[in-house]
């Protein structure tokens, strides 16, 4: 078994099931016996509002504790005033060194202004967790997780000085390996998403930063009329009382070959190795949902630890 790359990212246009989907590749991994850590970024994990006074000096408190949600699965959210300490301390190797420009307000206010600084904190943050098989990040939306994953070639072509030049290789070397890092794209056989999921697969490719892992189709209709179902239909509007039955048919098989055509045009336009996440009815207990789409994750690549290998 080929084992798979220990980070996975995943990302896809808002309201498509993207941190579901996460969890859910997660929970199938523990299920084959690999731990794994499901680490939420972006606009769940924002710098807090006001850099001049941090609730609490990342100093004088450990990082995040991971809390686990499933057997063999664990979740976290980076905080940005630790991942920034953990960062500057890693870099200047003195911690009162890093502690006293951490202290300064005006260090503070230029970290939390600066574009890519949380991205970049955040990239080195993920390094540290290495008591898990998988690391599966869920990206915040599109426009965060292109800046997010083009950050460290970005940095590298603007850096002038050496040091910095040193700091960011690292990231950049994992980042890119296709041994170590993937990127999973998530949609729904619909127009926005599907179109959204042509511009991630187009600009990544272009970018060449990371791997291409999966498309990961959500919410797949699997309710779908027979020809012989179809003319009953037609029959049966006639008849007022089944009138209202009819219609909620008919528009559940115009949905069915609406998402068909799209996952068609998918094949072609995103050629990636798909997995259909069927749309899930009746709906299942809150929290659960996860767990019911780990059940249909059985056709993607068996996720064999990276350090069986």
């Amino acid at each position: 078994m080929e084992p798979q790359p220990r980070y996975q990212f995943f990302t896809g246009k808002g309201g498509v099931g993207k941190s579901t989907v996460c969890l859910a590749t997660a929970i199938e991994a523990s299920r084959r016996g690999a731990t794994s850590l499901v680490v939420s970024l972006g606009q769940r994990a924002l710098p807090p509002s006001d850099p001049e006074h941090p609730q609490t000096h990342p100093a004088k408190h450990t990082p995040p504790k991971p809390v686990e949600a499933h057997p063999g699965v664990w979740l976290v959210s980076l905080d940005f005033e630790q991942s920034l300490f953990d960062y500057l301390k890693s870099s200047l190797r003195v911690g009162a060194l890093a502690r006293r420009l951490f202290g300064s307000a005006a260090f503070r206010l230029f970290a939390n202004a600066s574009p890519g600084v949380f991205e970049i904190v955040s990239l080195h943050a993920l390094r540290r967790f290495d008591a898990y098989d998988f690391i599966f990040v869920d990206l915040d939306a599109t426009g965060h997780a292109e800046m997010f994953l083009g950050l460290p070639r970005m940095l590298r072509q603007l850096a002038s000085e050496r040091a910095l030049r040193r700091m960011i290789r690292p990231i950049e070397t994992w980042l890119s390996n296709p041994k170590e890092s993937v990127l999973h794209i998530v949609t729904l056989p619909q127009e926005f998403a599907a179109h959204e999921a042509e511009h991630i697969y187009r600009s990544t490719r272009h970018a060449g930063q990371i791997s291409l892992g999966r498309l990961f189709v959500n919410m797949t209709p699997t309710f779908s009329l027979t020809p012989h179902e179809q003319s009953l239909c037609a029959e049966l509007l006639t008849e007022p009382e089944r009138t209202h039955l009819v219609n909620l048919a008919q528009r559940e098989q115009r949905a069915f070959v609406s998402a068909q055509a799209w996952i068609e045009r998918l094949r072609t336009s995103v050629p990636l190795p798909t997995t259909r996440i069927p749309l899930v009815r009746p709906a299942p207990a809150p929290g659960h949902l996860a767990e019911v789409i780990a059940d249909h994750l059985n056709e993607a690549p068996r996720l064999a630890s990276p350090r069986s290998a």
